[in-house]
């Protein structure tokens, strides 16, 4: 029951996005407590088969802006298709997210990511390719993984 009352707030505030401009792909799962920017969903855009883990943040705004020269700063967000945004880590306006790229954990994305790259930390820094961290996961034991 708890599940459902979860999805049915998750599915009204996603329309109410939609219906302020965000563009969200097909496929796309996004874990519970995420955040994308209500007041500039218009500027989002989340492609097919993006999966985002707990607690993700997406800004299209920095509000910071205003106190030093009394403006907003605006800036597209697009994740594009296949790409993997790791639990509590946040997006800030205009960074792109390449395709099949993977954010670690806790990351604060700052700037674009090409594709098929693997970023972490906090400002998020290139850690090694998809192909050399697929090569890197083969070698670890059968039993540390989950169908």
């Amino acid at each position: 029951m708890l599940q459902q009352i979860r999805n049915l707030k998750k599915k009204r505030y996603l329309e109410k996005l939609t219906n302020r401009g965000l563009s969200l792909g097909k496929d796309v799962y996004l874990n519970d407590g995420f955040f994308l920017d209500p007041s500039h969903a218009e500027l989002i855009t989340i492609e097919d088969k993006v999966v985002f883990g707990p607690s993700v943040t997406i800004l299209a705004h920095d509000a910071s802006t205003k106190k030093v020269i009394g403006k907003t700063l605006l800036g597209k967000v697009t994740i594009k298709k296949n790409a993997f945004i790791g639990a509590r880590s946040t997006v800030l306006a205009g960074v792109t997210i390449g395709e099949n790229s993977i954010v670690g954990a806790n990351s604060t994305v700052t700037k674009d990511i090409p594709p098929d790259e693997v970023w972490a930390g906090s400002p998020a820094k290139k850690i090694m390719d998809t192909a050399s961290y697929k090569a890197k996961l083969e070698k670890l034991p059968k039993d540390s993984f989950v169908d």
